[in-house]
């Protein structure tokens, strides 16, 4: 087992037992992500104005696949007011893409390298989707797979919620 997917199971267990699995429990804003593209480019996850679901994945997570095709579904259905990022833990780009490729996501993916992205949104668990206001302030992080649904519905109390 790698030392990232060790570290997510410790991470998460953690949170579970100190009954903070909901998400964070003060505000953060979002600030400039370093990651990298999948060309291993230097590249950054920035809040531009607009709601931003990032929602992290690999390629070993059986959930996170499972989930991805319906963040396509949701993506299309509002990419003229909702900005998506496919975050990649993956412990190499090239997994990363595959994965993006395989599930036939549209939306930007990144790969983050060395675990910064997640540790800085609190992405301890994969799949972990997190909810961003266009004020860059983060309104939520969900541990767990969504479904089509669900996905909706976040995005609707997102962009309701101030």
């Amino acid at each position: 087992m790698s030392f990232r997917i060790v570290r997510s199971v410790l991470v998460a267990i953690t949170l579970v037992v100190a009954g903070c699995a909901s998400g964070p429990s003060q505000t953060q804003t979002l600030s400039e992500i370093a990651v990298y593209d999948f060309d291993g480019q230097p590249d950054l996850i920035v809040s531009e104005g607009r709601p931003l679901v990032i929602n992290f994945f690999a390629e070993t997570c059986v959930a996170c696949v499972t989930e991805m095709p319906a963040f396509e579904l949701v993506h299309l259905e509002v990419a003229d007011r909702v900005d998506f990022i496919g975050v990649s833990e993956d412990a190499t780009a090239v997994a990363g893409r595959r994965i993006a490729e395989e599930t036939g996501i549209t939306y930007r993916a990144v790969w983050d390298a060395d675990g910064t992205a997640a540790t800085q949104l609190r992405a301890s668990l994969l799949p972990t989707t997190v909810f961003v206001h266009a004020d860059g302030t983060v309104a939520r992080v969900h541990l767990g797979a969504l479904s089509a649904d669900d996905l909706r519905a976040e995005i609707r109390d997102l962009r309701t919620e101030v």
